[in-house]
């Protein structure tokens, strides 16, 4: 939370301090001022919020992640994407890259019913299909929040490389970067 120590005081002087000066103001009638002085608080209070999530948005988004995708998709046009987990942990991903991934244990939540269907995309993978798509020739994308646990497991295979890192998630491939 000490990352958001300025945005948290600014809300706190924003409800805290203005709050009670327009409660003043109106109480003994000047309306304007009073009005003045409740958006002016509300002013304050949404630049706060704003600035929490400028601080917060490594965390909660991976726009420069997904850049990071379009940019090797420029080289590698038939690369793969995969989201290791579940959907949510990087939708982001294909919200800013426009392109089709799949996902490695992700047969999890809201895609469980569904990925059982005879007609859902068969882009459910696992560690064996992993191991072997690694292996390939294709260049592969893997988007995970335990880049520790997956170098290790995939340096046995070939070579790691780490494309990027932010907020917790780090982008890996298979095939060099440069």
């Amino acid at each position: 939370m000490g990352l958001f120590r300025a945005p948290l005081a600014a809300t706190a002087a924003g409800f805290l301090l203005l709050g009670p000066v327009a409660y003043l103001l109106r109480s003994r009638a000047r309306t304007y001022a009073a009005n003045l002085t409740l958006a002016a608080g509300m002013i304050v209070v949404l630049l706060a919020a704003h600035e929490g999530l400028v601080r917060f948005n490594p965390i909660l988004g991976s726009k420069d992640l997904a850049a990071s995708i379009s940019k090797l998709a420029q080289k590698s046009p038939d690369q793969m994407t995969i989201l290791d987990g579940e959907f949510t942990s990087g939708s982001s991903v294909v919200f800013y890259t426009h392109q089709p991934v799949h996902l490695i244990n992700g047969r999890v939540n809201g895609l469980w019913y569904g990925s059982f269907w005879p007609d859902a995309p068969q882009i459910f993978e696992d560690e064996a299909s992993l191991d072997r798509l690694w292996t390939g020739p294709r260049r592969i994308n893997l988007f995970t929040y335990n880049p520790t646990a997956r170098i290790k497991d995939l340096s046995r295979l070939g070579p790691v490389f780490t494309v990027a890192s932010a907020g917790g998630k780090t982008l890996l491939t298979n095939q060099p970067i440069g």
